[in-house]
């Protein structure tokens, strides 16, 4: 057992996670992440391809999620939407395919918000430890007044 939590502190030693948010990043930090990348996002390719090249990993902070997606996709490496809860690989579906803009209206309280984060964080965890499977989309958390597991592709009809 504590092999494999050496095993764990060396990796997210190692791996570099891109973030817009600061209370996210306290998040990743309490968890045992080192770096953390916390980017100021700007709707420039050659500028957020500059900032996001030596990350192992994208979680977005509700901002331009269709963007990220592109140059998460661009760039080679997975994503954490932020909207729903869910791993978009960089070489499977795309925004588009999930459908993920109607999500954009969704409103969140802070508790929920918070909620939110940590299961990023968990996300994050899972993709860059192996510790668990984690939510690929198609699947994602989503966070109304509860917190239930749906499928992006079966819930679009």
């Amino acid at each position: 057992m504590l092999k494999k939590i050496k095993r764990y502190e060396d990796l997210l030693c190692r791996c570099t996670v891109a973030t817009f948010s600061s209370s996210l990043s306290e998040i990743l930090l309490k968890i045992g992440f080192k770096n953390i990348k916390e980017a100021v996002f700007k709707r420039d390719k050659k500028y957020m391809k500059n900032i996001l090249k030596r990350c192992d990993l994208i979680i977005s902070g509700h901002k331009d999620e269709r963007f990220l997606c592109e140059m998460a996709s661009d760039i080679g490496i997975p994503l954490i939407a932020g909207k729903v809860i869910t791993v978009i690989l960089p070489d499977g579906y795309d925004y588009d395919d999930l459908d993920l803009s109607r999500f954009e209206g969704l409103k969140f309280d802070p508790y929920s918000h918070l909620i939110m984060r940590y299961l990023q964080a968990f996300e994050a965890f899972k993709v860059l430890t192996g510790a668990e499977r984690p939510t690929f989309a198609p699947l994602a958390i989503k966070i109304n007044e509860e917190i239930e597991m749906i499928d992006l592709i079966k819930s679009q009809s």
